[in-house]
Order: C-alpha cells, then sequence, then structure tokens
C-alpha cells in the first residue's frame, strides 16, 4: 500500500482551470514511489504539491503536450512527455524549505518567466519556480505549459 498524504487525486467536480476555464480533468492515481516521495515531504508542503500536481495535469491533458510519465528523478517526483518528447522535465520538490516546481538550469524557462511576467511568481536560481502561500495560480499554468512545449517551442525555432 502506498504511504498516505495529502489526497492527490481527489478534485471539486468542474471546478474550473484558470489557464482554460475548462472542467478539470482528474489526474491519474499516484505511482507508488512517488507517493512516497510526496509523504516525506513536510506535510505543510503536500496540499501545495498535490494542487501543483492536479494543474500539471490539467495543463498537459489541455496543451497538446501528450500524456505525463510520473516517476521520480533525483528522489523527487518528475513529469516528463516521453511519448511527445516535447517538453523539459518537471519536479515537485522543496527548495528553500518551500514547495517549487523545478525545470532544468539550462533551460531558458525562468529567465523568461521573469522576462514576461516580473516579480508574478517568486524564482529560484534559474531553474525553480517557488509556490509560496497565494501564488498565481494561473500563471504557473502558463508557465507549465510553456515547460511541457519547451522542445517543440525549440525545434520550430531553429527550423525557421
Amino acid at each position: 500500500m502506498a504511504p498516505q498524504m495529502t489526497d492527490l487525486t481527489a478534485d471539486a467536480p468542474n471546478a474550473p482551470v484558470a489557464s482554460t476555464g475548462k472542467p478539470h480533468v482528474a489526474p491519474p492515481a499516484v505511482p507508488e514511489a512517488v507517493a512516497a516521495a510526496y509523504a516525506a515531504m513536510p506535510p505543510q508542503a503536500q496540499p501545495v504539491l498535490a494542487e501543483a500536481r492536479k494543474l500539471l495535469f490539467q495543463v498537459a491533458s489541455e496543451s497538446g503536450a501528450g500524456p505525463l510519465d510520473e516517476c521520480l528523478k533525483w528522489g523527487e517526483p518528475a513529469y516528463l512527455t516521453a511519448a511527445t518528447k516535447s517538453g523539459t522535465t518537471l519536479r515537485l520538490a522543496m527548495v528553500e524549505e518551500c514547495p517549487a516546481a523545478l525545470v532544468n538550469c539550462r533551460t531558458s524557462l525562468i529567465a523568461e518567466l521573469e522576462a514576461t511576467q516580473p516579480g508574478v511568481l517568486a524564482t529560484s536560481g534559474r531553474r525553480g519556480v517557488l509556490l509560496r502561500t497565494g501564488y498565481d495560480r494561473a500563471a504557473l499554468a502558463v508557465f507549465f505549459g510553456r515547460a511541457l512545449l519547451y522542445h517543440r517551442g525549440r525545434r520550430m525555432r531553429r527550423a525557421s
């Protein structure tokens, strides 16, 4: 049996997503190893990370990024667009004692976020968005969408 933590699949029926206004699609069941990683995180961070996970799956379903593979990378929950290879890996973890969404530091995603939406989401270095109390859910949805389609965008820029 997977370790217990905040319910990562429960959702309010037909609650709109900030990014599109469409009803939520319930994320899949959490793999046992990923659930154990979430359960090991501070209890106050678990609901924040559960909400970010739901949003990530919702954005993936609406963006054309394809299905997400959910696994562990560096012992942290990680999300990959393995079928389409359209995006960079996203991880949900703790940074500076704060829940965070992390991307590869070699991407330009954090720099683009800071340039297009300065101060809207708190960042940590070149790889993290800190999910502090009251973070902008719509801005996080945009960030997730860009991460999930990051390689597709790079391929298009190279072709032109």
